[in-house]
């Protein structure tokens, strides 16, 4: 089963995440065997992602983990918990910022600096938020869930002024 996949930013590597592991392929080769296979993770990955510079992958799991892997060594470098089945992850086009939505409907940003939490969001209780999406400037940021709503955030000036769709 794949749930997600993503291609590298240098185009080298497709990563394709599963029940419980993603698997990097070389684009390359004809070989339907992956590189690399990345573990850690108990329960279906539901995001993969990258950094922009390559270095590393980002992943959310129904184990309700947000977690980092060093591409390089391949190893998992950090993890968040999420305390509820993960559903989505987003990059912050900062590059400094994963954005998750989960299960129970609460949105968390991880702030990479400061390795916790930043913020925390709950547009709709205990309505599972299917997608997220930042607008390339980081000015907005949108989240779908399973009633098919909508919300918005606008990001003003360290404010937060949102509306539903």
């Amino acid at each position: 089963q794949v749930n997600r996949l993503e291609i590298t930013p240098d185009k080298r590597f497709l990563a394709a995440a599963g029940n419980s592991h993603i698997r990097l392929f070389d684009v390359n080769s004809n070989s339907p065997q992956p590189v690399i296979s990345y573990d850690s993770h108990t329960s279906n990955v539901m995001a993969v992602g990258f950094h922009c510079d390559g270095n590393w992958m980002y992943s959310g799991s129904e184990d309700g983990t947000v977690r980092i892997w060093d591409l390089r060594t391949a190893t998992c470098q950090r993890e968040y918990e999420s305390r509820a089945a993960v559903n989505t992850v987003v990059l912050h086009p900062n590059q400094k910022e994963l954005i998750s939505g989960d299960q129970n409907g609460n949105i968390r940003v991880w702030d990479l600096a400061a390795n916790s939490c930043s913020c925390e969001l709950v547009p709709e209780v205990d309505t599972a938020i299917r997608s997220l999406t930042v607008m390339w400037d980081g000015s907005m940021v949108v989240a779908a869930n399973n009633r098919g709503t909508c919300y918005v955030w606008r990001l003003l000036k360290g404010t937060q002024d949102n509306h539903q769709l």
